[in-house]
């Protein structure tokens, strides 16, 4: 469908199987309503919505069963999505995915000029937003399982909403990244991860159930975030929510070595609150520092801060991983991280010889355990990650500058 503004428009209540190509494709759609669909055994996308342009759609109450790769129809089309959105600004309810080649709900938000936002019911001629600039209407009630090559819900290359998800759309971005609210998502047994993110913004997963994660990857994870990009303290992270690292009824083949229920992103104060992790112990690890973290590579920088309370632990022992000195700096507001009320607002950090004995101690808990040995530091002594500058100008013998640039560059620094 090519529609434009269409609020008049439906597909509703249909059944679409054994295509020989996508399911439901909308093109530049405005205000149309996709519910009580189901879709089965599909070639390429589900329901896809194609170039960015789209907005405001109601996509509701749909069952999207089988997507395969497709190598005859679009490139989008190899790894599919069960849903395949190319805009955020939708109403996405009580939708389900199972069994996609790809991925289930896939936020593919793409860097573009040419998209446009809706002013007065029509497309404007403000030509500078881009769809992973732009927030969501609602996102609650979806679920995605069993998608067998790729994650229950993926978003890459980013998201990072400047713009309230209102109507009509106002031209003026917000001082600060917009916040966003994704709620009461159920994934499961998805091969490679329940949520995969590349680059967020402001963004909070409210409800998050996600379990048996990580049949076909080498780098499981029930949430894995690489990095973020959040203006407010607390404005980014994962609330209320449970991750399972396998069930009775997973079988052994779903369980790959060194699986984790949450992979930390790269940047300070993302924060996971009010969460419970169930059967992290053999080779499973409730949380870790981004994984793609090394202590011999400068390629991701490490040294955050990331910020926990209300967490808790049934048959976990493995809690976090630590790697290596100075990998990362967990604030545990409460105590509930390290399980002892009385380190309440303790930083965890990874063990270095460099901090004051008198403020830091050896972790040493019969149901702890961690790869590298990690302390906890008193309220009154704080571990702080530096960053600094370095200046690619240069002075000639005569006295004159050939360069005044500089960059900055974070440094794996801690002071104390």
């Amino acid at each position: 469908a090519k529609a434009g503004m269409s609020p008049n428009s439906w597909v509703i209540g249909c059944s679409i199987h054994r295509s020989m190509n996508r399911g439901i494709n909308l093109v530049s759609t405005i205000s149309v309503t996709i519910r009580n669909n189901v879709l089965f055994d599909i070639q390429g996308n589900g329901v896809n919505l194609d170039y960015g342009y789209e907005m405001y759609n109601i996509i509701e109450d749909n069952c999207v069963v089988l997507t395969h790769s497709c190598t005859h129809c679009m490139n989008n089309d190899v790894h599919p999505g069960s849903f395949w959105l190319a805009n955020p600004l939708q109403n996405f309810v009580g939708n389900a995915a199972a069994g996609s080649d790809g991925d289930g709900i896939r936020f593919a938000l793409f860097s573009s000029s040419d998209y446009r936002l809706i002013v007065g019911g029509q497309l404007s001629t403000v030509s500078s937003v881009n769809p992973y600039r732009l927030g969501i209407e609602a996102f609650f009630d979806n679920s995605a399982h069993s998608n067998r090559y790729g994650n229950g819900i993926s978003m890459d290359p980013q998201w990072q909403p400047y713009y309230a998800a209102t109507y009509p759309m106002s031209t003026t971005a917000t001082s600060s990244n917009a916040p966003v609210v994704l709620s009461d998502f159920s994934g499961f047994k998805n091969g490679n991860k329940g949520v995969y993110t590349k680059f967020n913004g402001m963004i909070t997963y409210e409800g998050f159930n996600i379990s048996s994660t990580g049949a076909t990857d080498s780098n499981a994870a029930g949430f894995w975030c690489e990095d973020i990009n959040a203006n407010l303290n607390m404005s980014a992270g994962i609330n209320n929510s449970v991750f399972v690292a396998y069930t009775s009824n997973t079988p052994n083949r779903d369980r790959r070595d060194d699986r984790v229920g949450i992979n930390l992103p790269n940047n300070d104060n993302f924060f996971v609150s009010d969460v419970s992790f169930i059967n992290y112990h053999d080779e499973n690890w409730a949380v870790e520092p981004n994984k793609l973290q090394d202590r011999n590579s400068l390629l991701e920088e490490w040294g955050w801060q990331y910020i926990f309370e209300g967490i808790n632990y049934i048959d976990s022992e493995q809690k976090i991983k630590m790697n290596f000195m100075h990998q990362a700096i967990f604030h545990d507001l409460d105590g509930t991280l390290t399980d002892n009320a009385s380190t309440a607002d303790f930083q965890l950090v990874p063990y270095s010889p460099l901090y004051n004995l008198s403020h830091c101690t050896n972790l040493t808990n019969s149901n702890w355990s961690t790869p590298y040995p990690v302390m906890v530091c008193d309220p009154d002594y704080r571990i702080r990650r530096l960053s600094g500058s370095i200046s690619n100008s240069y002075t000639l013998a005569d006295g004159t500058t050939t360069s005044t640039s500089t960059s900055s560059k974070s440094k794996e620094v801690f002071h104390t």
